[in-house]
């Protein structure tokens, strides 16, 4: 199991009940300029760090020491600042516990990124142990200008998920596409992503071509899959099933937000 920066898209949802496939927003640096410290591995921060589960984390490599250093890495690496306190804090929260995450500030702890609200935050349908076959899969859907679409992750999700027994995506897994085709230049317009770029995202490499991770993008993309397949899981068949997190999350997410923003980002 892991945690993904899909959490953006679960607040969305909570919160709520070159050329064709230029990237919705202006490019990112293909590599991030952070600190030159080095995480838990001995990686420096801002180089890709294959032992990290995330591949988002794995790529950008942020800072994990406190939470406005966490924030201002994955900023950098593409996600804006809004969003990032809409799933970054909650999951500190959830891992560090209400002293270290308000009071102390602390940053989220990339190594430990298992068991925390399954299949939302957390889930075992991971593409990353059968990646050789997803690039198969998805090189078969490729068209002439080197895209592939919305529908055609959605796909391989489902694949990947029916390899662990499950008939269709978790939420977590799901909600990863909408990620998946902004960070990966995709064109909400043509709703096509270059493959190039997710299959290095995929290997754990900055993508060729990236975009950047907006609250608008993220609708979008949503709506794109949600005609040509189906629309999201619903958070709260999750949050039924685990109240105590879902509670918790619920918290961060809304009631400490304000409290937060205050003593640890002083805004």
């Amino acid at each position: 199991m892991r945690i993904h920066l899909l959490l953006a898209a679960a607040s969305a949802s909570v919160l709520q009940t070159a050329n064709a496939f230029a990237p919705d927003q202006p490019g990112c640096p293909h590599a991030t300029t952070l600190a030159s410290t080095t995480n838990e591995n001995g990686v420096p921060h801002g180089e890709p760090d294959p032992k990290i589960k995330c591949a988002f984390f794995r790529v950008i490599n942020p800072r994990t020491d406190k939470y406005v250093n966490f924030r201002d890495d994955v900023d950098k690496g593409g996600l804006d600042p809004e969003l990032i306190d809409q799933f970054g804090w909650p999951m500190v929260f959830l891992q560090q516990g209400y002293r270290k995450s308000l009071n102390e500030g602390a940053g989220l702890d990339t190594n430990d990124l298992d068991g925390y609200f399954n299949g939302v935050l957390s889930h075992e349908d991971l593409m990353w142990p059968h990646r050789a076959e997803i690039t198969n899969f998805l090189k078969e859907r490729q068209s002439e200008d080197g895209t592939i679409s919305a529908a055609d992750l959605f796909d391989a999700k489902k694949l990947t998920s029916e390899k662990y027994g499950m008939e269709k995506p978790t939420f977590g897994s799901y909600n990863e596409i909408p990620l998946i085709c902004q960070k990966c230049g995709g064109n909400a317009e043509t709703g096509r992503v270059p493959l190039k770029s997710v299959l290095e995202f995929f290997d754990g490499k900055p993508p060729s071509v990236s975009g950047r991770i907006t609250q608008d993008g993220l609708k979008k993309w949503q709506k794109i899959l949600e005609d040509d397949r189906e629309a999201s899981p619903s958070v709260l068949t999750y949050g039924k099933k685990q109240p105590k997190t879902f509670f918790k999350f619920i918290l961060a997410l809304k009631g400490l937000q304000g409290k937060m923003k205050k003593k640890v980002l002083g805004l």
